[in-house]
């Protein structure tokens, strides 16, 4: 998602990321919030690599984490008896600061 952020794009909001196709994540991202632009990166603490993809940019006003306990990965998080308590909450906040550019 962050990767295709570019003109018109309001913010990228990633689950279980990783660098695909070639594409360096952390740069893409860091591209997209330094362009005054929300990122936000889900992750599980055991889910291999994306804990290393979304820990590789700093805190910001434009880039936040939220981390999660287990192994789930990707769709893993959308399946609502799976779904985090404050999944919605994080959602919501994330289209709310994308609407705001």
């Amino acid at each position: 998602m962050v990767d295709a952020c570019g003109e018109g794009c309001a913010g990228a909001f990633a689950i279980s990321p990783g660098s695909w196709l070639g594409q360096d994540w952390a740069a893409n991202a860091a591209r997209v919030t330094n362009a005054a632009k929300p990122v936000r990166c889900m992750y599980a603490f055991n889910d291999g690599g994306t804990a290393a993809t979304c820990n590789s940019l700093p805190i910001t006003t434009y880039y936040r984490i939220a981390a999660y306990e287990g192994k789930k990965h990707g769709q893993d998080f959308l399946v609502p008896r799976k779904m985090e308590a404050n999944f919605g909450e994080i959602l919501l906040a994330f289209l709310l600061a994308a609407s705001t550019n």
